[in-house]
């Protein structure tokens, strides 16, 4: 079976959650079944490794005129017309791409798309999304989900939105679940490695960690408000390390009742890659998540695979994933997270956490959503 993949979002030069999932389900896929051929489809040379056997199938972006050609097709010329006609994506026995993007002028093979999140859509968007962000995503996702042959979500939480939000009928949506990099996000790092990483990133301290693009989504003011009450009490000498992309709007609100020092153990980082990062979730306290909304929270279960606790909103997927491994606070409640955070300063609550996390983590099992997600795939491709 020829399977192509929409592959342009996984080869951008920054890391997120999108680039992150469709690497991911290329990487499952192939070892789940190393017959089928699968070939991923993008504007450039791969800038991150792909696994052995996957073909990469380059469509350059028109030369010139792009902004003539985007106002009649309606959007980039690459998705609307060179994605469509790639002849490795037409030629395929089923595609696969993400909701989020323009959709090709032209219908292709069968076609699944993936569903994210639709967090744009949600009580809270106006305050997360540009209103050309939302209307943007708004547009396309509608359109691929109702286009789409087969529709797969990353979360049940996600499932729920799209039945709801689309009426789409119950057997033409699937989740399946997410999983990590356990080639990469491990428990059994050497410490010697781990301090070596956090040196040459300058974190010199104990420190609780958030990873994801800076955006209003993820609520980041309510991590730091939680973290400057934190160092208020002197509970423990820790920074706070942020690891992402910045993102829409990504200006954060400072409270002026608070002591603006602990702003000054607050650390930005942005880092090369996911060894970098499997390195600096090991060594933190815990990760801390609080987007709202969130369609999976792929870095709370990559920090549970490392061995770290998590920190979670009880909101969106999150209860999803971490299961009784998280602990979790309400979304908006910075004084319930500082509690939290005080709990993990316990090496003995810590350690128990720990140990459920990567138990947990083993659940997510990379061969599991290779095979559950090749099911999709072979009944999308075998449909009448």
């Amino acid at each position: 079976m020829r399977i192509a993949v929409d592959y342009r979002v996984a080869n951008l030069g920054v890391s997120d959650g999108n680039s992150a999932v469709a690497r991911l389900a290329v990487r499952a896929l192939r070892k789940a079944n190393t017959s089928n051929e699968i070939i991923c489809i993008t504007d450039r040379g791969p800038e991150r490794e792909v696994p052995d056997g996957v073909a990469i199938s380059v469509s350059r972006p028109l030369p010139f005129l792009n902004g003539l050609a985007a106002s009649l097709v309606g959007g980039d010329p690459w998705y609307r017309f060179r994605l469509a006609m790639n002849a490795n994506w037409r030629n395929a026995d089923v595609a696969i791409r993400t909701a989020h993007e323009q959709s090709p002028l032209m219908d292709g093979p069968p076609l699944i798309v993936m569903v994210y999140d639709l967090a744009f859509l949600k009580g809270r968007a106006s305050e997360f999304f540009s209103s050309e962000l939302a209307g943007h995503l708004d547009k396309w996702t509608s359109i691929n989900v109702h286009r789409a042959d087969h529709v797969v979500t990353i979360s049940d939480f996600v499932r729920e939105d799209v039945l709801d939000i689309y009426g789409l009928s119950e057997d033409r949506v699937t989740t399946v679940r997410l999983v990590h990099n356990a080639d990469i996000f491990h428990d059994k790092y050497e410490d010697s490695v781990v301090r070596k990483t956090l040196k040459q990133n300058g974190i010199e301290s104990p420190f609780f960690l958030h990873v994801g693009t800076r955006q209003p989504r993820k609520n980041i003011e309510i991590v730091e408000k939680a973290f400057r009450e934190f160092c208020d009490r002197e509970i423990a000498d820790h920074v706070l390390v942020e690891v992402g992309a910045v993102g829409w709007d990504a200006g954060i609100t400072r409270d002026s009742n608070s002591d603006n020092s602990a702003n000054d153990r607050i650390l930005r980082l942005r880092i090369k890659d996911d060894q970098e990062l499997a390195h600096i979730m090991k060594g933190a306290t815990a990760l801390v998540m609080a987007g709202v909304d969130e369609g999976f929270g792929l870095p709370g279960l990559e920090s549970m695979a490392c061995g770290t606790p998590v920190l979670a909103a009880d909101s969106g997927a999150l209860p999803e994933v971490v299961g009784e491994a998280g602990s979790l606070f309400a979304q908006d409640d910075s004084s319930g997270l500082f509690q939290l955070m005080k709990q993990m300063c316990s090496d003995r609550v810590r350690a128990s956490k720990s140990t459920l996390g990567v138990v947990r983590a083993a659940e997510f099992a990379e061969r599991r959503y290779g095979e559950e997600l090749l099911e999709v795939i072979s009944r999308t491709a075998n449909r009448d």
